[in-house]
């Protein structure tokens, strides 16, 4: 099994795991003193994987060699979650929750966290506050990776406009439903960002009833205005 074998495969990327970045991990993981979670293992022994995303993700990823390391003066390690990623405006920080020691074990074995959570937190540590970006990992892996591919020549980005009634059922009807983010919409806040894929692809960021931005991929630009128009954003 391997976690990300559909971001994989839109990065176009073969998934096996190189013994030169596995042992780089495993330095890692003695360093902190646990295991990282098999997702977030597998991502960083994969050869190609964190590169690709952060030549395209525009934001300060964080290597392999520096997880679990102070950023900013922050010591995430100390509140159990890694830092994967800053905001390029240091709006935000993306971190994965780490396995805790089991606290009925009394050996200090950690507690397994294969695909954990993925928050966004203040990156210089003020505001305690914790907001949910991604169910899981390999979901804030797989739609990085899929909202990447969206900007091209064949896409229709219309921004700030009321979302219609009725819009998002409509496209469960027509196209399969991709994994859902939340809080963070690329440059600003949101409740939520949807996805959807198929003949066209459709990405919308949604704060209350107002499409901050929707994006629509299709190589038809009859088809691009017609979802635009059923998004509310074309009349």
């Amino acid at each position: 099994m391997w976690w990300h074998a559909d971001a994989y495969r839109l990065m176009g990327l073969e998934p096996i795991a190189d013994p030169t970045l596995s042992a780089r991990v495993e330095a890692v993981e003695r360093r902190l003193g646990r295991p990282l979670p098999a997702a977030v293992r597998e991502w960083f022994v994969t050869p190609g994987a964190a590169p690709w995303l952060a030549d395209r993700r525009g934001n300060l990823m964080v290597s392999c060699d520096r997880l679990g390391e102070p950023l900013d003066g922050v010591d995430h390690l100390a509140r159990n979650e890694l830092a994967i990623e800053t905001d390029s405006q240091y709006c935000c920080r993306w971190v994965v929750r780490l396995p805790r020691p089991d606290p009925t074990d009394g050996t200090g074995r950690f507690v397994a966290l294969e695909d954990p959570l993925v928050d966004l937190v203040d990156p210089e540590g003020k505001v305690q506050l914790v907001q949910r970006y991604a169910d899981c990992f390999s979901t804030y892996v797989f739609t990085s990776v899929w909202d990447a591919h969206l900007p091209n020549a064949n896409s229709d980005w219309q921004f700030d406009h009321p979302l219609r009634p009725g819009a998002l059922s409509e496209l469960r009807r027509r196209y399969p439903e991709l994994p859902t983010t939340y809080s963070w919409a690329g440059n600003q806040g949101c409740d939520a960002m949807f996805r959807f894929d198929g003949e066209a692809k459709v990405l919308i960021a949604l704060a209350g009833e107002t499409a901050l931005y929707s994006a629509v991929v299709a190589q038809s630009e009859k088809l691009r205005s017609a979802i635009q128009v059923l998004l509310g954003a074309k009349h």
